[in-house]
C-alpha cells in the first residue's frame, strides 16, 4: 500500500497539514469568544449545579425518611432562604456600623501612621533618607496628590 502524505508523520509541513492548523486555531477562537460572551450564563449553571450537589445529599435524606422528593426540595430551599436571610439581617447592621466608625477613625490612624514615620525618620537616618519628602512625593507624577493641597 502507498502511503499518502496526509498519514506519514515524518514528512515536512504540507499545505493539508498547515490548513488543518489555521482551521484548528480559528476554531480555537471562535470557541473562546463564544465562552467568553457566555461567561456570565455559564457561571450561573455552575453556581446552580454546585448548589444543586450540596443539597443533594439533604433531599435524599428527606426521601429515606418518607418525605416525596419535591417536598424535600421545597423544605431545603425555604430553609436556606431562611439561613440566607438570617445572616443577611443580623450581619448587614454591625458591618455598616463598622464601616462608618473606620470611615471616621481613618483620619485620626493616618495621622498616628504620620507620627510614627516621622520619629522613625529623627531617630534613624537611613530611613530618613530612604523615605521621599513631602515635595518629592507629589511632584511624582505616580504619587496620588491628596485633594486639598495645590501643585507647587
Amino acid at each position: 500500500m502507498k502511503e499518502t502524505h496526509r498519514e506519514d508523520p515524518h514528512v515536512p509541513l504540507s499545505y493539508y497539514g498547515a490548513r488543518r492548523i489555521v482551521w484548528l486555531v480559528f476554531f480555537v477562537f471562535i470557541i473562546w469568544l463564544i465562552l467568553r460572551a457566555l461567561q456570565p450564563v455559564i457561571l450561573l449553571f455552575a453556581l446552580v449545579f454546585l448548589l444543586a450537589m450540596v443539597l443533594n445529599p439533604i433531599v435524599v435524606w428527606l426521601q429515606k425518611h418518607r418525605v416525596p422528593r419535591f417536598v424535600g426540595v421545597i423544605l431545603v430551599m425555604l430553609a436556606l432562604i431562611a439561613v440566607a436571610t438570617t445572616i443577611i439581617l443580623f450581619a448587614i447592621p454591625p458591618l455598616s456600623r463598622q464601616l462608618q466608625e473606620l470611615m471616621h477613625s481613618t483620619p485620626n490612624m493616618w495621622q498616628g501612621i504620620r507620627t510614627r514615620i516621622e520619629s522613625l525618620t529623627q531617630d534613624y537616618p537611613e530611613v530618613r533618607e530612604a523615605h521621599p519628602t513631602e515635595c518629592n512625593m507629589y511632584n511624582n507624577a505616580s504619587y496620588p496628590r491628596p485633594p486639598d493641597r495645590k501643585a507647587s
